[in-house]
């Protein structure tokens, strides 16, 4: 399936480029009949003929399904939905954890009537230009070792990129993995923008993408 057709759902969207770009994995969580599935097989021509082309999983967001959905209810209670996610899921070494919801029908009807969306064909572009930059370096931003991360020029972080990192870390109860884990994603982003230098920009869309991981374990 062509990313054009995929309507109204811009950070999904995103979240493809980014993992493709990187080599990263992306959990997505949807309640039955809202994309997961569609999102599945626009990631796989995405990334056709790419080596490490990261990974897109969707699954239910809680046992019944409908955990966050504006029309069907959700029966679950918030211990079983935790308990949920933490046998399935959190034992998964993914980068990104990302909710997909269900789109408003006026929505996807005025995104019907006059889609611009980009092909896959122009997101791929975008997706080779920063998986050349990273081989230039050596290694996908999503295979590279703790060490790397923490050493690599490519990786550091400016003043302001420190302070809401601390931020980040002291909110979210991060882990060393879960640092890691943003820096990768971080570095991916600036790349896809061709910024030499990780930025807040940057490193603030990776703390968003991590922060619903981090839910998973509450």
């Amino acid at each position: 399936m062509d990313l054009a057709y995929i309507v109204g759902q811009e950070h999904a969207r995103r979240v493809m480029e980014v993992c493709a770009a990187g080599g990263h994995s992306a959990i997505a969580f949807s309640a039955p009949g809202n994309g997961g599935a569609t999102f599945r097989r626009a990631y796989e021509p995405l990334t056709a003929g790419l080596g490490c082309p990261g990974s897109w999983r969707a699954a239910r967001p809680c046992p019944c399904g409908y955990r966050g959905d504006v029309v069907h209810h959700c029966t679950c209670e918030e211990r079983e939905i935790v308990d949920y996610r933490n046998q399935h899921f959190a034992g998964e070494p993914a980068d990104i954890v990302l909710e997909i919801a269900r789109l408003p029908v006026e929505k996807l009807m005025r995104g019907l009537a006059g889609n611009a969306n980009e092909s896959t064909a122009k997101v791929r572009a975008r997706v080779d230009a920063a998986r050349a930059i990273q081989e230039g370096r050596g290694a996908l931003n999503g295979q590279a070792s703790g060490t790397a991360v923490l050493t690599d020029s490519a990786f550091a972080l400016n003043d302001s990129c420190r302070a809401l990192m601390t931020r980040a870390v002291e909110r979210l109860g991060l882990s060393m993995a879960a640092y890691l884990g943003i820096l990768r994603v971080s570095r991916t982003i600036a790349d896809l923008a061709g910024a030499e230098h990780i930025e807040v920009p940057h490193l603030a869309e990776a703390v968003q993408y991590r922060a619903g991981w981090e839910s998973i374990r509450a």
